[in-house]
């Protein structure tokens, strides 16, 4: 059974290859950012984004589209945040006739907001595309072409479905979607690129294509923006004084002096509560 926002991002994706962008531009947050499938396009803000699709309109209707075994799955839902995988066949056909199919598949991270009213509204800041083109052309009449990789994402899907380890879904390098248990986060670096360093408990360096802020939406309360370059795992802090934080491995991550007060408070009450 779909969830609302399976539902929802299933009508934008319908839409969108239908010149509809109604529904996508609704739930958009105004700094959305938006990585497409290749190297080096990135499009942060709404505004951008509506830009390029309105201005994209104007050129290739004369494209037509369609979207075939279309497939969605939730893979992370906590604390009114959701990310979901889309996994669909897209044809492309000029006007000529000639047909391109792709193996098209789509992350998207969600919020669930209430406003003054107490109405429930989503907001979409993330969204990650990617293309794998298909072995074989296909004839500009087949839309019913089962994906050849359908059984390796069913399995890749359900290793992640299980509600006791919630998975974050990062983009990384090359397209490469990265999937990591939300507590594997030791401290994550970035700055004003969109690109940050996540070092994981298990000792591992992952580089992901997202600015520091949109990362830190991402996860649980037990996580704190200690410095404008740092996101820490508080349940690997060990210290805290004037230098900094000490983890338990002996990394030690900077604070700012502004920082220290509200630092030890955030530590002291989330002790408080048996975290």
């Amino acid at each position: 059974m779909q969830t609302d926002f399976e539902t929802y991002i299933i009508r934008g994706i319908i839409g969108y290859y239908e010149y509809d962008y109604s529904i996508l531009f609704e739930y958009l947050d105004d700094n959305v950012m938006w990585y497409g499938p290749n190297a080096g396009d990135v499009l942060i803000g709404k505004q951008a984004l509506m830009d390029r699709s309105l201005s994209y309109t104007k050129f290739a209707k004369k494209k037509k589209f369609v979207v075939s075994n279309l497939s969605s799955k939730l893979i992370y839902a906590r604390e009114g945040r959701y990310s979901a995988v889309c996994q669909f066949r897209l044809f492309s056909t000029d006007s000529d006739g000639k047909t391109k199919e792709y193996n098209q598949r789509i992350i998207i991270n969600g919020q669930k907001l209430k406003n003054s009213d107490g109405e429930i509204f989503w907001r979409v800041p993330f969204i990650s595309v990617a293309n794998l083109n298909f072995p074989k052309s296909s004839s500009s009449n087949n839309t019913e072409i089962s994906p050849t990789e359908q059984n390796t994402f069913k399995i890749l899907s359900d290793s992640f479905s299980d509600k006791q380890v919630p998975r974050l879904v990062l983009p990384g390098e090359n397209h490469v979607s990265i999937y990591l248990k939300e507590d594997m986060i030791k401290y994550a670096v970035g700055g004003k690129s969109v690109k940050c360093y996540i070092y994981t408990t298990d000792g591992k360096t992952l580089v992901v294509r997202m600015l520091l802020k949109d990362l830190e939406a991402m996860l649980p309360t037990y996580y704190y923006r200690c410095h404008s370059s740092y996101i820490v795992n508080l349940r690997n802090v060990q210290s805290l004084s004037s230098k900094g934080l000490t983890l338990v491995d002996g990394t030690v991550i900077p604070i700012s002096v502004k920082k220290y007060r509200e630092t030890k408070n955030v530590i002291d009450d989330w002790m408080l509560m048996g975290q």
